[in-house]
């Protein structure tokens, strides 16, 4: 709104000003008008982004939640799965996928298997609904995994390391487990719940040179299809942006 009174004052300054310059050319008139104009729907254009922005935000007020499939969970208890001695029961686990994201029957799964600069570098982010916690492994190999191990001795009580060997599969993971809110959970199922109900479309994904990313939402065991479509597409990162930031927050709050 500020950028709107700006740009309206400068017009008015600029017509002022010509009025005062009357042995000024009819062409430079011309110009002051057009710039003028111009500005006036520069701003118009960036009150109707932000009026959009708000309308965006407020469909994923709780008021606008659907309530199903996935259900909206209130006051919700911290989860014992997140507990130095439940996370921990894991650790010398050996599977080509993490068992705290092949666990996961309720909840979304992000992947990541890096391409090119990122080549050795695979991520895990997802959130299990049924345990209400959020867990984020990164895994390296090849040139990249000695790298993992300098963090030894800044693991947080969340955290551990993982030596990965399957035939020809050598891999380094750092596991990140973090217990979920209860608005954490509650804005979890209200986007996944958005995310089934938005229309789908025929329109084809961005494709990240630097790596291939896949996004998995799961219901009950198995995986649901979440189609294409731009509303679809947003929701999908507004919930792989929901499962990094809780990890990120619990990484915060331990140090």
């Amino acid at each position: 709104m500020k950028g709107m009174g700006g740009h309206v004052q400068r017009c008015q300054s600029a017509r002022t000003s010509w009025h005062d310059w009357q042995h000024a050319q009819s062409a430079r008139a011309g110009h002051f008008k057009i710039d003028c104009t111009v500005m006036i729907l520069r701003a118009l254009v960036l009150m109707l982004g932000a009026w959009l922005s708000l309308a965006v935000g407020a469909a994923t007020a709780p008021d606008e939640c659907p309530n199903t499939p996935y259900s909206i969970q209130d006051n919700l208890t911290p989860s014992p799965w997140a507990t130095p001695s439940r996370i921990l029961e894991l650790r010398n686990e050996n599977q080509d996928v993490p068992p705290e994201v092949a666990r996961i029957r309720s909840g979304a799964v992000v992947a990541f298997m890096g391409m090119s600069v990122n080549a050795g570098i695979y991520t895990w982010a997802g959130y299990d609904a049924d345990r209400a916690v959020f867990v984020s492994i990164t895994g390296s190999s090849g040139a990249r995994a000695p790298a993992i191990p300098v963090a030894r001795g800044k693991l947080l009580p969340n955290q551990f390391i993982r030596a990965i060997s399957i035939g020809q599969i050598r891999r380094t993971e750092v596991v990140t487990v973090a217990a979920a809110s209860s608005w954490q959970a509650q804005e979890f199922a209200c986007l996944a719940n958005l995310l089934m109900a938005a229309p789908i479309e025929n329109i084809p994904r961005v494709v990240d040179l630097d790596g291939l990313e896949q996004f998995e939402l799961r219901l009950s065991g198995s995986r649901v299809d979440v189609g294409a479509g731009i509303a679809r597409f947003r929701l999908e990162r507004a919930i792989g942006s929901l499962i990094r930031d809780a990890v990120r927050e619990s990484e915060a709050d331990g140090r």
